[in-house]
């Protein structure tokens, strides 16, 4: 469940009103991806590490949200910052269709050949947050349900969303006793105060604070939510792994690197902080993919949401092609191929 698209603003230093804690205080202009100025908005003093304006409604119908990123993150003089547009003013939301469509064409792969990479990840998130039998566990962008299925080999009751209806299916018949849903992370369809746990996996990012108020409402108090993201992956030893999602048009390109903002130190704590969440340390994990051979590896990336976004740009056809030549530059002989990319993993409490 992502907003109708992400939109990448700039400041300028000279509107800038004065800088807090490392954050820019000042104005952006929004627009659409086209480069259409809609509006000028405001960035507010939210809290001593992070600025993001209220939301605005603007010109399009559509609602407009602005985060900042630290003042350290400058190309010159000028200073990014992160936002989303969507969901438009008359209640139209991105089609599940689209989301389906990416995460969900191939679901039968990504659940056999990609999600089983993810489970050091998921097991080592489950301990950290101390997931135990009796727990009311969801889990959100539940995607084919692994993370769901070994949560309830701890004891837990599992309940879990996911915007495609294909992993949701799967999902359904690895847990059949879970409360399994199509829908929006931004509106969980649950009563508050319903889960002791909720966990994310890479499935909520910066550009996405909505699904975090919700995770926050639904949680008892004092209830434990986990979630992790991408870390840096360009100095990480499996990084060619990701080359292939840079074969996607320029403008989703810089999506996906928006949409990991909250990777950036001290980020990431200010975003649970500001959404009612005592936060721990970050933490870093390891996410390994391993392939039998190049062929095994291209056919498990495809079956990823950004690899759709690079195969609607290079055509499905080259883009298995060319990721099985990326591949075979990195077969060791007798072993599989192994990428390894770092992932930080943030705890939180609700208050």
């Amino acid at each position: 469940a992502s907003p109708d698209q992400v939109v990448t603003s700039t400041v300028h230093a000279p509107r800038c009103r004065h800088s807090v804690g490392g954050l820019v205080v000042g104005q952006a202009r929004t627009g659409p991806r086209s480069g259409e100025c809609a509006e000028l908005v405001d960035i507010d003093s939210h809290s001593p590490s992070m600025r993001r304006n209220a939301t605005r409604v603007v010109p399009g119908g559509v609602a407009v949200s602005i985060l900042a990123v630290p003042a350290g993150k400058v190309d010159g003089r000028m200073i990014r910052c992160y936002g989303t547009i969507g969901p438009r003013a008359n209640g139209e939301h991105m089609s599940w269709e689209m989301v389906d469509e990416g995460w969900g064409r191939r679901a039968a792969d990504f659940a056999a050949m990609t999600e089983p990479a993810a489970c050091r990840e998921y097991v080592a998130v489950h301990h950290r947050v101390g997931v135990d039998a009796g727990d009311r566990l969801l889990d959100i962008a539940c995607g084919s349900g692994l993370a769901m299925e070994l949560a309830a080999l701890r004891g837990a009751a599992c309940a879990g969303i996911d915007a495609s209806q294909r992993l949701v299916s799967i999902a359904r018949d690895r847990i059949p006793d879970a409360d399994v849903r199509v829908g929006d992370m931004n509106a969980l369809p649950w009563s508050d105060e319903s889960f002791e746990v909720a966990t994310s996996f890479r499935g909520i990012w910066g550009t996405t604070p909505e699904a975090v108020r919700e995770a926050h409402r639904v949680l008892t108090p004092g209830g434990r939510f986990a979630m992790t993201i991408w870390g840096n992956v360009g100095k990480s030893p499996g990084a060619w792994m990701f080359a292939p999602f840079r074969w996607a048009a320029e403008q989703q390109v810089q999506n996906q690197a928006d949409m990991v903002s909250l990777g950036h130190p001290g980020v990431g704590e200010a975003f649970l902080s500001d959404h009612g969440f005592d936060v721990d340390e970050r933490f870093s994990i390891d996410f390994v993919l391993e392939a039998p051979d190049p062929e095994a590896y291209a056919r498990a990336l495809a079956s990823t949401g950004p690899a759709y976004e690079a195969i609607q740009a290079i055509g499905e056809d080259d883009f298995l092609e060319r990721a099985t030549e990326l591949a075979a530059s990195n077969v060791r002989p007798g072993l599989p191929i192994r990428v390894r990319i770092e992932l930080f993993g943030y705890i939180g409490t609700k208050r």
